[in-house]
């Protein structure tokens, strides 16, 4: 029990130090971004040029057989 008492004070310092750091004034700043693949997409617009096709078109139609929803 000693032990936990002398860790105590230090524990409390460390979490109140924590806490304060998280605190920030900049509400529209997200901070860090862990995964920017995910929030920010790397997509083509709909109507936008594609290099990865022959004739540069993003909108591509159905493959052959799709069958639209409600039908």
């Amino acid at each position: 029990m000693k032990v936990l008492k002398s860790y105590k004070p230090i524990l409390l310092t460390l979490v109140i130090s924590l806490l304060t750091v998280a605190c920030d004034r900049n509400r529209r700043d997200p901070g860090y971004v862990y995964f920017p693949d995910m929030a920010y997409s790397r997509s083509y617009e709909t109507y936008t040029e594609n290099p990865n096709f022959a004739d540069n078109k993003t909108l591509r139609t159905p493959a052959e057989g799709t069958i639209p929803r409600g039908y």
